[in-house]
C-alpha cells in the first residue's frame, strides 16, 4: 500500500476484460480510506458480525481487528478453562492436563495448563494439489545440520513458558529424507539444553498390524526406520539421564495480555506469538535457555534481555560448552556433543577428527558426502572413561528395496538424491528389506588395546561378530565400515588390570609404546641405564630415558643427607626404604629408613638420624615391596 510520500505509486484497474463493453473513467482522485471497522450491514445488536479474515475487502481497521482478537482470546480462554476444570474437578482426573500447542494458541492461554505443548517437523511433506494426496507430494531432501537459523529446534526454543513443564508431543524429520539419521541426536541435544520435560517422536506406528514390514511404510512411522530406531537409544539415554546439561543462563521475554493482543494483529495461523515476536532471534536458543514470562510471572534475577545475545557467527556454542554447531564450511555442518556419558558427532564430518573427552572420532567417506551420525554412550559407570560397557552407534543413509526416486515431479534420480532437491516416491514406497548404509569411521579410545573387546551387534542388539582392536600411540583403535553390516557396536572394557609376572600393568607398557611380547619387554633395559623396565615402573622412572633412573644422586657427608630420584609418574606410590652398608664386597645391607614418601616430581631427600661411625658408608634406596 503506497503512502503519501511515495513518488512512484500507480493505480491499476483490473479484470476489465471479463465481459465486453465500454468502460469510461472520469474524475479519478485519491482520498484517505480503504479500511472499515464494521461493514454497513453489521452490528452487534443483530449478532451478525462476520469472521474477520485477512483477505477481507475492504480491509478492517486496526481498532476493529483489535476488538475481534480480544473477543477470540476471551472466547478461547473461557473454553480452555471450562474444559480444564471439567476434567480436573468434575471428573477428578489426577493426570497432567495439556491444551494445544504454542503456535496454534497463545502462551498466556496455554499457561492455564499443567504442561505447555509444541509440535514441529523438519521438511514436512508438501502436497501441491490435493491435501495428503498419496501420489502428488514431495519432501525437500535437506540436512538440518546445515541450517541452524531455519532449524526446527531453534524455532521450538522460542515457545517455552516460564515456570511450566514443557513437552514436544510431535517431532520428526519425515521419510524419505535421506538425512533423517540426524533427527534424534539433534533433538536430544537441544531439548536437554532447553531443559524440556517430554519428547514424543511422531509416530512409532500408525499401523494396527503387520509390525514386521522391514521397510519404511510412510512419511512418519519410525518403527521400521533403522537409522531412527538405532539412534533413538543414545539420544533417549542422553536426554532421560540428563547427560547433557541445561543452559546455565536463560533469556526471558515478558509477554503480558496487552502485548500478546497487539502481536496477534500481525501473526498467522500455526505461527502465533512466541519469543521471536518479542525481539529474540531464534538462534539464541542454540546458546541459552529461552522462556516467555506470561502475565503476572516474575522474571528471575539475572535473566538475559531478548535481543542482547550475539547470534551472527559460524559456530553456535552452548553456554555450557557441551554443544557446538559448526557451519563455518558451507554445506558441511557438524554438530558435536561432549558430555561425561555421551558424545555425538552429527553431520558432514569426514576428513576431520573430533577429540571429545579423550575419545577421538574420525568419520570416513559415506554415500552422502561424509554425512553420518556417530555416538558413544556409556551404558554403566559415571562417565565414558569409567564405563565397562559402551555402545557405539553409527548411522547414515537408508532406503527401501525396489524403490524409484524422483526429483519432483517426475525426473528419475539415483540414490542417494542430491541435497536440497524436492524428492518423491509417488505411491511406490518399495519393499522389504531396508537397505542401510554401513558408516566408515575410526574411533580412538583412551584405553589400552589389551583391555578392549568390540563386537558388531545384530538387529536385536546381540553380539554377532568381534572386531579387531588396533594400537595407536599405545591406545586402542577400532575401525568400522560397511563390511561389519551393522549400525551399532558394543565396546567392552576389562577393568581387571592385566599384569606381567613382575606386577607391571599392560596398560602402562602400552603407554610406553609396548604392545606385544610383554614379559620380554618387562625384563629388557631399552635405555641401557642398568635398570630393567619392570624396575623402572616400580620406581616411577622412564624406561626409555637414560637419565631417568632410580638411584642416589648426592650424599651430604656433613648431615648425611641422601638425595635420590623416584617419582609417582607410573601411578606407584609405594614408600621407599633406605639401606646402608660399610662394605660393598660383603654387602650386609641394613635398613636404616622406612616408609619414606616419594615426591611426585621425583626429587627426594632423606636424613640419616643415626649415622654410622665408619669411615666409608654406602647408601642404597629400595622399593618397600622388594628385597634390598
Amino acid at each position: 500500500m503506497p503512502s503519501a510520500t511515495d513518488s512512484n505509486a500507480r493505480v491499476i484497474f483490473s479484470n476489465l476484460g471479463l465481459q465486453t463493453g465500454n468502460v469510461w473513467f472520469a474524475g479519478v482522485s485519491m482520498k484517505p480510506g480503504g479500511s472499515m471497522g464494521l461493514y454497513p450491514e453489521e452490528n452487534l445488536a443483530s449478532n451478525n458480525i462476520r469472521s474477520f479474515v485477512s483477505t477481507s475487502e475492504p480491509e478492517r481497521t486496526t481498532s476493529s481487528r483489535r476488538d475481534w482478537f480480544r473477543f477470540l482470546l476471551q472466547t478461547e480462554e473461557n473454553y480452555w478453562k471450562t474444559m480444564r476444570d471439567h476434567v480436573k474437578i468434575t471428573l477428578g482426573s489426577q493426570s497432567l492436563i495439556f491444551g494445544t500447542i504454542i503456535g496454534c494458541s497463545t502462551p498466556n492461554l496455554m499457561a492455564n495448563f499443567d504442561v505447555v505443548d509444541t509440535h514441529s517437523y523438519w521438511q514436512h511433506p508438501s502436497f501441491p494439489g490435493i491435501p495428503w494426496d498419496s501420489v502428488d507430494w514431495y519432501v525437500k531432501n535437506s540436512a538440518m545440520v546445515n541450517d541452524p537459523r531455519g532449524s526446527t529446534l531453534a524455532g521450538l526454543s522460542m515457545k517455552r513458558v516460564l515456570g511450566k513443564a514443557h513437552a514436544l508431543t510431535e517431532y520428526n524429520h519425515p521419510n524419505p529424507n535421506t538425512y533423517q539419521a540426524e533427527t534424534f541426536f539433534e533433538l536430544a541435544a537441544y531439548a536437554s539444553l532447553q531443559d524440556w520435560d517430554a519428547l514424543f517422536p511422531f509416530a512409532y506406528s500408525h499401523r494396527r498390524d503387520n509390525w514386521d514390514t522391514r521397510c519404511a511404510p510412510n512419511h512418519f512411522d519410525v518403527d521400521q526406520v533403522v537409522v531412527k530406531m538405532a539412534s533413538m537409544v543414545p539420544a533417549a539415554l542422553a536426554f532421560r539421564r540428563g547427560d547433557i546439561a541445561p543452559a546455565s543462563q536463560q533469556i526471558v521475554a515478558p509477554l503480558g495480555h496487552d502485548t500478546e493482543l497487539e502481536k496477534l494483529l500481525t501473526a498467522w495461523a500455526w505461527g502465533l506469538v512466541d519469543a521471536t515476536s518479542l525481539g529474540e532471534d531464534s538462534r539464541a536458543g542454540l546458546i541459552h535457555r529461552v522462556a516467555i514470562a506470561t502475565e503476572g510471572a516474575v522474571i528471575p534475577p539475572g535473566a538475559l534481555t531478548p535481543g542482547t545475545t550475539p547470534v551472527s557467527m559460524n559456530t553456535y556454542t552452548s553456554d555450557t560448552s557441551q554443544i557446538k554447531w559448526d557451519v563455518s564450511t558451507s554445506s558441511r555442518g557438524v554438530l558435536t556433543v561432549e558430555s561425561p556419558k555421551s558424545v555425538f558427532v552429527v553431520g558432514f564430518g569426514n576428513g576431520r577428527t573430533f577429540d571429545l573427552s579423550g575419545f577421538r572420532i574420525t568419520p570416513g567417506s559415506t554415500l552422502q558426502n561424509g554425512f553420518a551420525g556417530i555416538a558413544l554412550t556409556a551404558m554403566n559407570g559415571s562417565s565414558l572413561q569409567s564405563a565397562t560397557n559402551i555402545v557405539l552407534t553409527a548411522v547414515g543413509a537408508q532406503q527401501n528395496a525396489n524403490v524409484t526416486w524422483y526429483q519432483y515431479p517426475s525426473t528419475v534420480v539415483q540414490f542417494p538424491p542430491a541435497e536440497g532437491i524436492n524428492v518423491t516416491l509417488k505411491n511406490n514406497w518399495g519393499t522389504a528389506t531396508s537397505l542401510v548404509e554401513g558408516v566408515n569411521a575410526i574411533i580412538d579410545l583412551p584405553f589400552g588395546p589389551t583391555n578392549i573387546t568390540v563386537w558388531a551387534l545384530d538387529n536385536r542388539g546381540q553380539r554377532k561378530q568381534s572386531l579387531p582392536v588396533a594400537t595407536n600411540s599405545g591406545k586402542a583403535q577400532i575401525t568400522i565400515g560397511p563390511n561389519n553390516t551393522s549400525v551399532w557396536y558394543e565396546i567392552s572394557i576389562n577393568t581387571q588390570v592385566i599384569k606381567t609376572s613382575h606386577g607391571v600393568p599392560y596398560t602402562w607398557l602400552n603407554s610406553k609404546g609396548i604392545t606385544n611380547n610383554y614379559e620380554q619387554a618387562d625384563a629388557s633395559d631399552p635405555d641401557n641405564d642398568g635398570m630393567v623396565t619392570w624396575k623402572e615402573y616400580w620406581a616411577g622412572t622412564e624406561p626409555g630415558v637414560k637419565s631417568s633412573v632410580f638411584r642416589c644422586q648426592n650424599i651430604d657427608s656433613n648431615g648425611v643427607h641422601v638425595t635420590f630420584y623416584a617419582s609417582t609418574n607410573s601411578g606407584v606410590t609405594n614408600p621407599i626404604r633406605m639401606c646402608r652398608s660399610t662394605n660393598l664386597l660383603l654387602g650386609n645391607w641394613q635398613v636404616v629408613g622406612n616408609d619414606i614418601i616419594r615426591s611426585a616430581n621425583g626429587t627426594n631427600s632423606w636424613l640419616d638420624t643415626n649415622p654410622s661411625a665408619a669411615t666409608t658408608v654406602f647408601y642404597r634406596p629400595a622399593i618397600a615391596t622388594t628385597s634390598p
